[in-house]
């Protein structure tokens, strides 16, 4: 479907070209064919580069008379992520008792339940795995790629043959899947299907899979899993997308038999309220109120191309526009001395997306206001929450429910836009709202905090906010020790 979108909005720009002059377009030669779909992901979805490929594949396939001219730079496609390992501090008996149990397990022990692609901290991981005697296993499944496979290109002018077709676009988008089809769905994909079965077959007696990050290798894994009975279980990510229109939450239920939510109950008896283990949804200790601590302001990131078409991406592609109206009528309300007092933290670009153009709009804005901007290289930091007396956020995804879940003084505006509820859940945050932590529009949000700013804790510690922040919660999230007790049961089943 993304293919075809690209593929549609590229076709479409020919209306306004000049045919009578030259244009310079990507050399052939340096086409690039993903090796995987994250790779596809970061190329074709969120690059420039690879909407640059396609449009030449266009010209060239549609135009051969025009007068080209192929650009001799060779593009570096992706931006390799650096991974940041972190040494835990310090020596914990109990968690090492623990991973010398789970060594002699692992030997002697055939799991019942695999949890794989979870983002869990490796301490819960440890201590599910011992708490169920060897009944589970945890690993993160991949398939070690032939990334130096060689197109099959004859295949894929059998196979992607624009002769077939007479229609323009259907001949135009045909043409692009020679080049843009990743490698994992085509040379490689019989490779991957054996890799895949010869691991499951390392287990004897796996009844249930769990997974969470839909990767490819976890699909490919789930897929063949079912082939072989194995009941498989969605553990759902880090954020609330059940409220909002075109979410997917129906169609990830349809991969998987059964679906944990965070917490929040639904009707259908495959889905259960089972919690969360992920690391920022743990409630902040040691946590101290003081009115002398700064303001923090934590940003979305406005992404030049949406990854996914729902109205959660509530920043992204053509919402970039009525993101930076409402950041700009926030910072035009805040009353300079209070602008003053907020760090404005931008949420880190770690997968190295291409930006919209009105993140630097913002910045400036929020500078002309004297607020201290941070370039933020790492995501929000228990010491940001630590020393922080309000905190200040203009998206609802999963920054909010952290702030919310460490009881720390929180004030929500958002784009109200984009960010649209379906009919049923026309009053999800009710009770966010009528306390003042949520606000529909930026304008209230800034009056709220001007009101607030220097003592937030009389108004976040009345009965009224804690109630609402209270009943939010236990409507829609659990603990991770729920989580944990939900996962046994399954690995116990006989």
């Amino acid at each position: 479907m993304h293919q075809c979108q690209e593929v549609y909005n590229t076709f479409d720009t020919i209306k306004e070209l000049d045919r009578k002059k030259s244009l310079k377009i990507l050399n052939p030669y340096f086409f690039n064919t993903p090796s995987n779909l994250y790779n596809y992901q970061k190329f074709i979805q969120s690059g420039d580069i690879g909407r640059l490929q396609i449009f030449s594949i266009l010209i060239k396939k549609k135009f051969p008379k025009l007068k080209i001219i192929y650009d001799k730079k060779k593009y570096s496609h992706y931006n390799k992520k650096k991974n940041d390992t972190k040494k835990t501090k310090g020596i914990d008996l109990n968690f090492l008792f623990q991973r010398v149990i789970n060594f002699f397990y692992r030997k002697i022990k055939n799991p019942s339940l695999l949890i794989t692609g979870c983002y869990w901290n490796i301490k819960d991981n440890i201590d599910i795995q011992y708490k169920s005697n060897g009944k589970i296993r945890v690993e993160n499944f991949y398939i070690n790629n032939e990334d130096n496979i060689n197109l099959d290109k004859k295949l894929r002018n059998e196979i992607f043959s624009s002769k077939k077709y007479t229609d323009s676009f259907d001949q135009f988008f045909f043409e692009t899947l020679k080049y843009c089809c990743p490698k994992s769905l085509f040379e490689n994909l019989d490779f991957r299907i054996n890799r895949t079965e010869d691991y499951l077959n390392k287990f004897k007696n796996i009844k249930y899979i769990i997974n969470e990050n839909l990767s490819e290798d976890n699909l490919i894994l789930l897929a063949i899993s079912r082939n072989k009975n194995i009941k498989t279980i969605y553990c759902e990510h880090n954020t609330l997308r059940h409220p909002y229109l075109g979410d997917w939450t129906l169609f990830i239920k349809s991969l998987f038999d059964f679906y944990i939510t965070l917490g929040w109950k639904n009707a259908n008896k495959s889905f259960f309220a089972g919690g969360s283990l992920f690391p920022a949804f743990r409630p902040l200790k040691n946590y101290s109120e003081s009115i002398n601590k700064k303001i923090l302001f934590v940003s979305s990131l406005p992404i030049k191309r949406t990854l996914f078409h729902s109205s959660i991406y509530g920043e992204d592609s053509f919402n970039n526009n009525s993101y930076y109206k409402i950041n700009k009528l926030f910072f035009n309300n805040i009353n300079q001395n209070v602008a003053r007092k907020i760090i404005y933290k931008k949420y880190p670009n770690t997968s190295n997306f291409d930006l919209s153009c009105v993140e630097n709009k913002i910045d400036k804005l929020v500078k002309i206001r004297t607020a201290k901007v941070i370039v933020n290289k790492n995501r929000i930091t228990t010491e940001d929450l630590k020393n922080s007396k309000l905190i200040i956020t203009n998206y609802i995804k999963t920054f909010y429910l952290q702030t919310l879940i460490s009881n720390i003084p929180t004030v929500i505006f958002y784009n109200n836009e984009s960010y649209s509820l379906k009919s049923r859940h026309k009053n999800f945050f009710k009770e966010l709202t009528d306390a003042s932590i949520m606000h529909k529009n930026p304008q209230s949000a800034a009056k709220f905090v001007n009101v607030i700013y220097n003592d937030p804790y009389k108004w976040w510690n009345s009965k009224k906010t804690q109630e609402a922040r209270k009943k939010f919660l236990l409507s829609n999230i659990k603990s991770g020790d729920e989580l944990k007790k939900l996962v046994l049961k399954f690995a116990n089943k006989k």
